[in-house]
């Protein structure tokens, strides 16, 4: 990615972000668009609120809820569910040390997109007996990277125009 960048810089490398505006600064009308920080805000809180809330569900148990892994006993469970999210963790710390590109902004809506329904899947799961996070640090988690996830794909739509 820093050979890409320099090459841009030195003119080298042919690049559609190089070519183009940013993919948030095309304006909207009566909108205008949105700052890049602003939008980046977003989506990085967005994604600290998942990866917290990944810290919070191993205290609370999380994998009691999931299919396979309820099965297991804890000790046995435990693991696999840490190691189940390593590749995840390091999807999401790529998606966000990338270059911003209209493909990298489709995964973003993807990821916002998970964070809104993953919170549904919480509130759905939230009536079983083996749910544990109805206090409301959880929920804040839970539905705060929700929220913040929200609020970036709304960013993307209006960039979209």
């Amino acid at each position: 990615m820093l050979d890409r960048e320099v090459g841009r810089l030195e003119g080298s490398v042919p690049s559609d972000e190089a070519a183009a505006p940013g993919p948030r600064s095309s304006a909207v009308a009566g909108l205008g668009s949105i700052p890049n920080g602003v939008s980046d805000f977003l989506f990085f809180t967005a994604v600290s609120g998942l990866l917290l809330h990944e810290m919070d569900a191993i205290d609370k148990k999380e994998w009691r809820l999931l299919f396979v892994l309820r099965r297991l006993p804890d000790e046995g469970a435990l693991p696999w569910f840490v190691l189940l999210h390593l590749p995840l963790f390091v999807a999401l710390l790529a998606l966000v040390a990338a270059a911003p590109s209209t493909a990298i902004r489709w995964v973003e809506a993807a990821v916002d997109t998970f964070l809104i329904v993953h919170a549904g899947l919480h509130e759905r799961l939230s009536a079983r007996g083996e749910y544990s996070f109805a206090n409301s640090f959880s929920r804040w988690l839970i539905w705060g990277a929700a929220g913040f996830g929200a609020a970036h794909l709304v960013t993307l739509l209006i960039d979209a125009g």
